[in-house]
């Protein structure tokens, strides 16, 4: 699947003028029996950081045009975020989540929208191929940083078996630590499913 690092690194996190909102990204690998790949995400927001990105990206064109009447132009964007549609949140979403994009690199991706648990968002799914496409070439790797998994090479594999063993520095994940800190909530998910039990995990 072209995009594989792209789509596994794609988290968005943006700036909130609001606390308690949340987003959510499940990021699944399902391998079956003849060691086949799918790749199955859910990228999601809550309606309170949807609305929030809306109302942003608002003011900021309301900043660019140079209008008369401030107090007149104030009232207007005030009503403005009052009349958020679910129509627009799925259009902000469709922009946010780069489908377009996505769609055009990966024709064959299954792409669902997403309703659920009060978030809305796209749920992504597609078989990648078989896991060996997947394995690094370095014969001494150990561990396997996911902003340096060329071409999504994140297992290592030693005979019949294989180990993904991903890392994050402090400063990939500093991102969502700030945002945690101004009080947004992040769910964010690996899934890895197995044909078989594994022999070890963390």
């Amino acid at each position: 699947m072209k995009g594989l690092k792209k789509l596994l690194l794609l988290v968005v996190f943006v700036a909130l003028l609001t606390t308690g909102c949340s987003m959510k990204e499940h990021i699944g690998l399902k391998i079956d029996a003849n060691k086949e790949i799918t790749l199955e995400m859910i990228m999601a927001m809550d309606n309170e950081m949807i609305d929030s990105m809306i109302n942003m990206g608002n003011m900021n064109m309301d900043e660019d045009e140079e209008t008369e009447g401030d107090e007149e132009a104030l009232e207007e964007t005030e009503e403005a975020e009052l009349n958020i549609t679910d129509e627009m949140r799925w259009e902000y979403l469709k922009e946010a989540f780069n489908l377009s994009e996505l769609q055009a690199e990966n024709p064959n991706a299954k792409v669902e929208q997403y309703n659920k648990d009060g978030y809305k968002g796209y749920t992504i799914s597609e078989n990648v191929g078989n896991i060996d496409k997947f394995v690094t070439t370095d014969a001494n790797a150990e561990k396997v940083n996911i902003e340096e998994a060329e071409d999504g090479k994140m297992f290592i594999k030693n005979g019949e078996v294989y180990k993904s063993n991903l890392t994050f520095t402090n400063e990939q994940l500093s991102g969502a630590s700030s945002y945690e800190q101004m009080g947004a909530a992040f769910d964010i998910k690996f899934i890895l499913t197995l044909p078989n039990k594994s022999i070890s995990n963390n």
